[in-house]
């Protein structure tokens, strides 16, 4: 009896001895990218670590280890700010207004953040308090960086639930091959010809320039001036992080080579299937052919359509009556009287209608979250785009067949309705989407499980220089090889202007040699 008492004692201590503190910066101000980082930050606390957590967004339902920080002026920043965003129209945007945009919007956020309480709250912390890791989402800027000067520089793990971003490498290290990873604002495959080739490597470069330089130096000057201790660049700060989590996977993302110290965690937000809420479960389970669920997202949500282009999709659902139509939508001025297959609710789980069996399709923004959930539960998706990587998503989406996509400036009753029946029509959607969602998850472990595990890994060490990628020490230019490109093409150039030089003199030296020949036999 005491042996086994001993051995109780000592199995409850020791599940409870690895336990570290983690800092968990998560400055988008996203309803869809909170909703990735929550479920890290309960992966986490669900293994016992304390998670102080820096955020736009407010989790009701926190595990009591997660302790939320609010910067609370962020969307207020949005509000009253100078700057306006109208995400609906950028959907008509060219390519350097939408990446001007993305920086600028990022910028507005960190404005807001260090107007806010929350950010006063941590600098109010004692320079003392010991944090194992930061985990910091790099998507929108990197404004909250400047608290690693303040806690001693803990290793960095970097996140993102926005793909596999080209400023990546600015923070880890690696490529980014432009004959063959598209720019995220490009609709272009991993086949593209020339012209796209060389495209698609002016728009990295300019992107590149763009933050590094542009949008960094501006949010450098930011930082200098909310914190109360010196900072560096911060391009030095980025440079810091150890380790970077990535949403991806190659069931339906492009192929791409990835230093040791990036890891894919594609799809770690998804859950197990739970019940609906009656009313939803009934109207699913209703529909003759199916349910089609239909929302656009967190950012630009339905109501933002206005009201005429509401009632065309109103009256197309309606001519689909063989289907019920589930859609995200909270607005007061909607008809008195819906279709009778059609359910509009301003909360719905998405996860838990994508993966009841009765989905058939998915009319979506085709954002990242959702194309991944979609993919993962095997449901179609019909796209309607708006802005950011939406576009190449969706693209990614329709080259695997599991995809169509209409545009926003096309919209009509007839054009809704024809797209949603050549999907509904064709079983090949379904079928292309089982293949996807059988290689989606046909993985050694859960993604979210993969995450917690690396973030563990970087407390047990902190310091891993065996993953480190050689490019953070190369820079740029040596990384890629630019130098010698550079070099060879100088080297060449001179020779051939010299070779050029000592051919003119060689040609006009005969022709004078000629020249004086014909004066010499002329004067005999």
């Amino acid at each position: 009896m005491s042996n086994f008492l001993l051995f109780f004692v000592f199995a409850i201590s020791s599940s409870h001895v690895f336990c570290a503190n983690i800092l968990y910066l998560s400055p988008v101000p996203t309803t869809s990218h909170f909703i990735w980082n929550r479920a890290l930050v309960n992966g986490l606390a669900a293994k016992g670590h304390n998670v102080t957590v820096v955020s736009n967004d407010l989790d009701k339902n926190a595990p009591k280890n997660a302790h939320y920080i609010h910067l609370e002026k962020t969307y207020e920043n949005f509000e009253t700010g100078d700057e306006t965003f109208d995400l609906v129209e950028s959907n008509n945007e060219g390519i350097y207004d939408g990446i001007k945009l993305v920086y600028d919007w990022c910028h507005v956020a960190s404005v807001g953040m260090s107007m806010s309480e929350g950010f006063k709250t941590l600098l109010n912390y004692p320079d003392n308090f010991k944090f194992d890791v930061v985990v910091h989402d790099f998507t929108c800027g990197s404004f909250l960086l400047g608290f690693l000067e303040k806690f001693n520089n803990p290793p960095v793990v970097s996140v993102t639930a926005f793909n596999f971003p080209p400023y990546s490498i600015d923070f880890i290290g690696g490529h980014k091959h432009f004959a063959y990873v598209p720019f995220y604002l490009l609709q272009y495959g991993s086949d593209m010809n020339f012209y796209q080739r060389m495209y698609n490597m002016g728009i990295h470069l300019m992107d590149k320039y763009l933050r590094q330089v542009v949008a960094n130096d501006q949010m450098t000057s930011l930082m200098r001036k909310s914190y109360p201790f010196e900072l560096p660049h911060v391009n030095e700060l980025e440079a810091r992080n150890v380790l970077m989590l990535v949403n991806i996977n190659p069931a339906i993302d492009f192929p791409e080579p990835m230093p040791s110290n990036i890891i894919p965690v594609g799809g770690l937000q998804i859950k197990e299937r739970k019940p609906l809420p009656k009313e939803q479960e009934d109207f699913i389970k209703a529909g003759k052919k199916g349910a089609i669920f239909f929302s656009l997202g967190t950012m630009v949500q339905s109501e933002l359509l206005g009201v005429d282009k509401i009632q065309m999709f109103l009256d197309a659902f309606a001519q689909i009556p063989q289907y019920n139509f589930l859609w995200k939508l909270k607005m007061d001025s909607l008809p008195n009287v819906l279709p009778k297959n059609v359910m509009t609710s301003p909360w719905v789980s998405q996860n838990d209608v994508l993966a009841h069996p009765n989905t058939k399709l998915f009319f979506s923004h085709g954002g990242l979250l959702s194309t991944h959930e979609a993919s993962w539960h095997g449901v179609p998706i019909l796209g309607l785009p708006f802005h950011s990587d939406q576009f190449i998503n969706l693209g990614k989406a329709k080259r695997l067949g599991v995809a169509e996509f209409i545009e926003f400036g096309k919209l009509s009753t007839e054009y809704i309705r024809d797209n949603l029946l050549k999907m509904l029509n064709d079983p090949k959607y379904m079928k292309n989407t089982k293949t996807v969602s059988r290689r989606f998850q046909d993985q050694p472990e859960k993604p979210l499980e993969r995450a917690v595990w690396w973030i563990e890994y970087i407390v047990r060490d902190p310091n891993p220089t065996h993953l480190k990628s050689p490019v953070m020490d190369l820079g740029f230019l040596a990384a890629n090889c630019y130098d010698i490109v550079i070099f060879v093409t100088f080297v060449v150039s001179v020779v051939l202007f010299l070779s050029m030089k000592v051919c003119c003199k060689v040609v006009k030296f005969f022709k004078k040699e000629k020249k004086a020949g014909k004066e010499t036999k002329k004067n005999q």
